[in-house]
């Protein structure tokens, strides 16, 4: 992930320093159409929880370093790619009107 995606994702939180990104993360996706989404909001509306199922798609390096390794690297690959199911838990909480993750988890299914 490059520095700026890194700087845009810790934006979304109450306090960048908490956000915490595995650097094998490429990307996430939902999974399914929200059937299984689940979003509840305070009665005062400045906290909310949610639980959203997703799959993470992540690449890891092959190692060791060596020149073929290399090669692949230089042509888009030398990586293992791989998809997990699991779900995003995230803890919300409202800052001005604008709604940052307090507290963010993921677990496997």
């Amino acid at each position: 992930m490059s520095s700026g995606a890194g700087e845009a994702v810790a934006a979304l939180f109450a306090d960048p320093a908490r956000a915490q990104i595995d650097p094998d993360v490429r990307r996430l996706t939902p999974d399914g159409f929200g059937e299984q989404d689940l979003i509840d909001i305070a009665p005062d509306r400045q906290t909310a929880t949610a639980t959203l199922p997703c799959a993470v798609h992540l690449e890891t390096a092959i190692g060791p370093d060596c020149p073929l390794v290399e090669m692949a690297r230089q042509q888009g690959g030398g990586v293992v790619p791989r998809t997990e199911r699991g779900v995003l838990e995230h803890a919300y909480v409202r800052h001005d009107g604008v709604w940052k993750i307090q507290r963010a988890a993921y677990r496997l299914v």
